[in-house]
Parts: structure tokens; C-alpha cells; sequence
């Protein structure tokens, strides 16, 4: 009844959806290759076409020519041929793939048209895509073009729409685009190979957009959470904990200040919105000058004496065999269940593991406060805790393939070596990962084009739509707080007492971050 609803309103003819005639590729799509003399490869498609041509004959002749012809034989043979059809067009829709000799499945004309590798992404729209067949020549008029022009910069998969940024560009020697290290979280670009579009819109519209709406300065917020994005990170964040740890002699770190708090939270604003409204782009730009002074000042370079394990690890480890190995009596007398084993077993190691996290600071501090890792990791430039736990502590508890928690815990850390057997339970998170990883980067891409596909009608033609519709925030958690500002969301109406805080929140509506004027409550 659903489906002859959508017959009835979309005005389509049952009728229509009966194949009476079979479209048939032309030979230059199916093509038929000579390996040797006496020997063919053909498309899967001539396989199939040969198939229902075969069946459809047989059918005939049983229709025709044969008087007596058993009914299930007729409704056989009706079969085969309606499997052959649904091989053609969608092979594997109605359950069983059609296969060939060697079992592997026949790829039906759905296979060659639809997908990256279809016809119309990888050969229809290449057409549309410009092509340098020569080496590319720069003109004179090249360099008068970019003194006053915005260049526009992209770099694939473009996730969101800071993947495309303009740019004022200065032209340099070499092949390399040099690009502001700023900007390179946007883009999500690194250097170890990464390729760039450089594109220069001519016309004023074209720069008038791209100088007013593309132009980094325009893009510092992320689009989705409003946080900053042109942020320093890595190499920055480790050369400025470089400039503000270890010994400051001779530096006065104290002042002689009013108790008044109303007279520091006075100064306070008045510093930030020195540093953050009036000089937003400056600001970052000297941050990220003096974090690669400092860093490069500092050489920080990362090597195997540096990884330093843990004094107490190996009293620790031992206690833990020690506790393990009286649980497992207790299990062999019968005192213990086995789940409960299990579960002791993971808390004794989890418990151990945790206590040689938290002794991982410490020990650093005492032993090298600028050491090269505790720089990286707790300046949070690169990786953290758990990452330093498992090179210079335990890697711990591992999980199998099954998500369940192995009882056999990995003593070893990176820095001593894993023996075989750690080794082997250790494969099981890294093989998931590299899967996951790839499985989620698929389905994010296919999604993304769905998404884009559905909305494409939208237009967004105002700033502030005033809608009334929003979130109700039940969770009691303020939603006037300074980190929201920049969120493009406001609140839409409080239902709690007259005259009450909207700092409270707890009975307030937040209206949804879509089209709203970037204001506070």
C-alpha cells in the first residue's frame, strides 16, 4: 500500500516500472581484449547480456515449440531469466550475487555508474576539470595580478568551508607554497607532501568576495563550536612552556596589588579586550613568532634516552603478581568464580597501571623538568598521558577483538620492548584501529554528499530569522558563559522566576546556533 501511495502522488504508471525492452551498452563501453591467440577477456556486462539472452530463448522455445510443458519448469526458467535481469541491472539486490567461474561477482551496470569510480565522477566530470598538459609559464602580468589580488586557497577533501581560504600572496622561488602556520588547522594540513590549489578570481565580484567572506582574517572561528581556530599549536605551545618553566632569577613575579577583586576584574577586561577584540590577527601572529623563537632556542628533538622509566615500576609490577598470583590459588581452591577472577584481575593491574600514571610526573620533575617528552606532552603541544604512560610506564590492560578486556595484562612499555606474546595481544586495538579509521572516513564522505545533496535548495537570505524555537536546557549548566558568546546563539525566552539570574539557566531556552546574530544573553 506504501508503494502505491508514491505511485499515486508522484503521478507514475505501475506499468512504467516493467522492463518490455532491454537497453544494451554499445560495444565501446563492454569491450572484448585479445590476450593471445586464442584466448578473450571480456566486460562482465557481455557475460551477463549473453546469460539472459540464452535464458530468454530457452524460455521461448519452452513456451512455444513444447506442447507439454510442465508448469514448473516454465515458472523455473522465469526465474533464471528475472535473475539474470536483476544481475544486469543491480547484481546482488535480490540476495544472491551472480558469480563466475572462479566465484568472483559480476559488476552490473549499477557497479559502473555509480561510486567514485563510476562513470560520471571519474570520466564525465573529469571533463570539467582543467588540465596543464605543458609546463606552466609565469607571466609578468602574473605579478602585477598578485600585488593587489586575493588568491584562493584549497586543499582537498574540503570537510568544511575553511578547506577554501583567501589569501594575499607574495610570489617566492621554488615550487613549494609556503602557508601560514596559523592557518594550517583549518585546512587540516601538514608538510610531509601535501598538495595545494592556488585559484585568482579576476573579477571585482569575485574579489569582493573573496577579500569580505574567504579571507583568513575572516576565518578564525570554527564553524560548528564557534572556538578559535587560528590558534597556536605544537612547536608553539612547547617553545612557550620552554619560555615560562624552570628558574627566573631576578624576575619579580609578585606585584604590590589592591585586595579590591572589582579593581582585577577591571584590569582583567580590560587586558582581554585589549588582546582579543582590537588586536585579534596581531595578537596570534606574535604568539606564534615567539613560540618558534623559543622553541627553536630551545632545540627540542625527541630520542630514546630520553624516554626514562619509571624507578618504582618494577616493585609495583611485582606487588601485582604477587596479588594475582593469590587470586588465581584462591580460583584453583574454588573460593573465587571465574568472572570474579576476571574482574579482580583487571582491577589489580588497572589500579597498578594508574598508580605508575600518576607517578610519571613526579618523576620527570625530579629527574629532568626539561626533558624532551614531558615538554611535548605537558605542554600539550603533542600527545599526552596516556600516550608518555605507555613509552615510559606499562601499557597495561589490552582489549581482543571482541571489545572484552584481556586478564593478561602488557608489563612492558615501548622503551624496554615487547616480547612475543605482548606483542601478538597488542595487534588486536592496532588492526581495529586501522579499520575503524578507514570505515569511518568512507562513511563520513558518503554521508557528507547525502548531506550536501538534501539541503543544496537552501538559501539563506537574512542575519537574525527571530525564531522563537529552541533547546531547552534542562541540565541546570549556565549557558551564559563567556566561551558561548561566539557560538551565534542567544537565549530565546526564561521561564524561571521574575527578576531571577540568567545565569542560572536551569528553566531557560537556547535558541538554536543556526542563522542567529552572534550576540550574549
Amino acid at each position: 500500500m506504501e508503494l502505491a501511495k508514491h505511485f499515486i502522488q508522484t503521478n507514475i504508471e505501475p506499468k512504467w516500472m516493467v522492463l518490455r525492452l532491454l537497453p544494451v551498452l554499445p560495444p565501446e563501453l563492454r569491450p572484448i581484449y585479445h590476450i593471445d591467440e586464442d584466448k578473450l577477456v571480456t566486460s562482465d556486462i557481455n557475460e551477463i547480456y549473453r546469460r539472459i539472452i540464452y535464458r530468454n530463448n530457452t524460455l521461448t522455445d519452452l513456451l512455444t515449440t513444447s506442447i507439454a510443458t510442465p508448469e514448473e519448469l516454465i515458472t523455473s526458467q522465469e526465474k533464471l531469466l528475472q535473475e539474470a535481469m536483476d544481475a544486469l541491472l543491480n547484481n546482488g539486490i535480490c540476495g544472491q550475487s551472480m558469480r563466475d567461474d572462479h566465484n568472483r561477482v559480476y559488476k552490473s551496470l549499477s557497479d559502473v555508474i555509480e561510486g567514485k569510480e563510476g562513470r560520471v565522477r571519474e570520466t564525465l566530470l573529469e571533463l570539467l576539470k582543467v588540465k596543464f598538459q605543458k609546463k606552466p609559464i609565469v607571466w609578468e602580468i602574473l605579478q602585477e595580478i598578485l600585488d593587489d589580488y586575493h588568491v584562493l586557497l584549497n586543499r582537498v577533501p574540503i570537510l568544511h568551508r575553511l578547506g577554501i581560504q583567501a589569501f594575499l600572496s607574495i610570489l617566492v622561488e621554488g615550487r613549494a607554497i609556503c602557508l601560514h602556520p596559523l592557518v594550517c588547522k583549518g585546512f587540516n594540513a601538514d608538510f610531509d607532501g601535501d598538495q595545494m590549489a592556488v585559484h585568482v578570481p579576476l573579477s571585482l565580484e569575485a574579489q569582493a568576495e573573496a577579500r569580505l567572506l574567504m579571507f583568513s582574517h575572516m576565518n578564525i572561528l570554527y564553524p560548528t563550536i564557534g572556538d578559535p581556530i587560528s590558534a597556536p599549536t605544537q612547536d608553539i605551545f612547547s617553545g612557550l612552556y620552554f619560555l615560562t618553566s624552570g628558574n627566573h632569577q631576578g624576575v619579580v613575579d609578585t606585584a604590590i596589588l589592591t585586595s579590591d577583586a572589582g579593581y582585577l576584574m577591571r584590569r582583567l577586561v580590560e587586558v582581554v579586550q585589549h588582546i582579543v577584540v582590537h588586536r585579534t590577527d596581531c595578537g596570534t601572529v606574535r604568539v606564534k613568532t615567539l613560540g618558534f623563537r623559543q622553541a627553536t632556542a630551545a632545540s627540542i628533538s625527541l630520542g630514546i634516552d630520553d624516554l626514562l622509566t619509571i624507578p618504582s615500576k618494577r616493585w609495583l609490577v611485582q606487588d601485582a603478581e604477587q596479588q594475582s598470583f593469590i587470586l588465581e590459588k584462591h580460583h584453583h581452591y574454588g573460593n573465587v568464580h571465574a568472572v570474579e577472577k576476571l574482574r579482580q584481575s583487571i582491577e589489580i593491574w588497572y589500579a597498578t597501571s594508574e598508580y605508575l600514571r600518576q607517578e610519571m610526573n613526579p618523576n620527570f620533575w625530579m629527574t629532568d623538568p626539561f626533558n624532551p617528552v614531558h615538554i611535548m606532552s605537558f605542554s600539550g603541544a603533542r600527545g599526552n598521558a596516556s600516550q608518555v604512560h605507555q613509552l615510559v610506564g606499562m601499557r597495561g590492560l589490552m582489549s581482543d577483538p571482541q571489545g572484552q578486556m584481556i586478564d593478561l595484562p602488557i608489563q612492558s612499555n615501548l622503551r624496554e620492548g615487547l616480547s612475543l606474546t605482548e606483542y601478538i595481544i597488542s595487534c588486536h586495538g592496532a588492526r581495529k584501529g586501522v579499520v575503524d579509521t578507514a570505515i569511518r572516513t568512507s562513511d563520513a564522505g558518503y554521508l557528507t554528499r547525502r548531506l550536501v545533496e538534501v539541503v543544496q535548495h537552501i538559501v539563506v537570505r537574512r542575519t537574525e530569522c527571530g525564531t522563537v524555537r529552541g533547546e531547552a536546557n534542562t541540565t541546570g549548566t549556565p549557558i551564559n558563559k563567556m566561551d558561548e558568546v561566539a557560538i551565534n546563539a542567544k537565549t530565546v525566552n526564561w521561564y524561571g522566576r521574575p527578576g531571577a539570574s540568567s545565569r542560572s539557566g536551569k528553566k531557560g531556552m537556547r535558541r538554536a546556533p543556526f542563522f542567529s546574530r552572534m550576540a550574549s544573553s
